[in-house]
């Protein structure tokens, strides 16, 4: 990419709080170094992730080496390739920053230029606009992850996804059915049935209208994989009422990351974990449950982009916002108002 400049703007988490008190707009920061392996992309839309936006004020600064550019996914182009035979410059890309090194080199993707390891980028799907494209990874990884690779589903199962108007939970509603399963039934709002029906769903639940728990129970379904997009701790206690023996509890949330004050916090933790160390035979909950942590995988990334690419996944779209303070903040206030209704996106080109 001709002409790069030679500075570029960034948020910064800097210290413990909310996103109004946590972020900090750097507007001359130097263009980074390449090292070897990397590539420089140009980002036009960093994806918001609800997690990331409630750890800003849970997790202790120590946890961090130091100030860190927020958020993990992107959709953008490649500005230096760096020899890297897989790309040419002016490639449409998507992909997501690993934990590590968000944590220890400060690395993320809301900034107008970064550098990245390039096995953490692949091609935007043919056919998908950036701005669709940009929310596949983090969303179409977790639920990739979690159905395919470590709940094993097979054609023929049957599947409850907790939360399907979530992105991740929308993208599981579609993997699952693109992969076989018989029968996808999903919890929501009413206000969100048309929405999930037209992604795969078969059954929708109103989550306002009675305990989920009284409605999967009235169902009288038997699941072989409960994917939950919420992480609701009682779903998973009656779980032996509506997922087979055999069946896998599949969850990528918790509800302490819900609550408010370290104190809850580290209340529920204790019951969360509880899920993983309480056998059966000493009263604990006899169903396998997982906690699964989408990671960054090239090979998985590019699987979910080949669905994308045949039309069989996408992840909708809430809103989209300028890169200046006040629509980064108005970003982070509707992703954690669980009212957002798919990705929410920053513009990084306007501002």
């Amino acid at each position: 990419m001709a002409n790069l400049p030679t500075h570029r703007r960034k948020w910064l988490v800097t210290k413990r709080g909310t996103p109004a008190e946590a972020l900090q707009l750097v507007e001359n920061d130097p263009i980074p170094s390449l090292e070897k392996g990397e590539i420089l992309v140009k980002v036009h839309f960093s994806a918001l992730t609800p997690s990331l936006g409630r750890l800003m004020g849970i997790v202790h600064w120590p946890l961090r080496s130091g100030p860190a550019i927020t958020e993990l996914e992107f959709g953008g182009w490649v500005a230096n390739t760096n020899g890297n035979p897989r790309f040419n410059e002016n490639d449409e890309v998507i992909g997501m920053v690993q934990v590590p090194p968000h944590l220890k080199r400060g690395r993320g993707t809301m900034a107008e230029y970064i550098a990245i390891d390039a096995e953490e980028v692949v091609k935007k799907p043919a056919g998908v606009s950036l701005r669709d494209a940009s929310g596949l990874p983090g969303a179409g990884l977790t639920a990739w992850q979690s159905l395919i690779t470590v709940g094993k589903l097979t054609r023929g199962q049957r599947v409850f996804v907790n939360g399907g108007s979530s992105p991740t939970g929308s993208c599981a509603i579609q993997i699952a059915k693109a992969m076989g399963a018989t029968e996808v039934v999903t919890s929501c709002s009413a206000g969100n049935f048309d929405l999930v029906k037209s992604l795969g769903a078969d059954i929708a639940l109103d989550y306002t209208k009675s305990p989920l728990v009284d409605q999967l129970r009235d169902l009288k379904a038997s699941f072989d994989i409960i994917f939950d997009a919420i992480g609701i701790q009682d779903l998973y206690a009656s779980s032996a009422d509506y997922l087979v023996p055999s069946g896998k509890y599949l969850s990528i949330a918790f509800e302490p990351m819900h609550k408010d004050g370290f104190k809850r916090f580290t209340k529920e933790l204790f019951r969360f974990l509880g899920n993983f160390i309480w056998p059966a035979w000493a009263g604990g909950i006899p169903r396998k449950f997982y906690f699964v942590n989408g990671r960054m995988s090239k090979e998985d990334l590019e699987m979910v982009a080949d669905l994308a690419q045949q039309g069989k996944l996408r992840v909708p779209v809430d809103s989209v916002h300028k890169s200046n303070r006040e629509g980064v903040l108005a970003a982070y206030d509707r992703i954690l108002s669980s009212r957002a209704k798919g990705k929410v996106l920053v513009n990084m080109l306007e501002y």
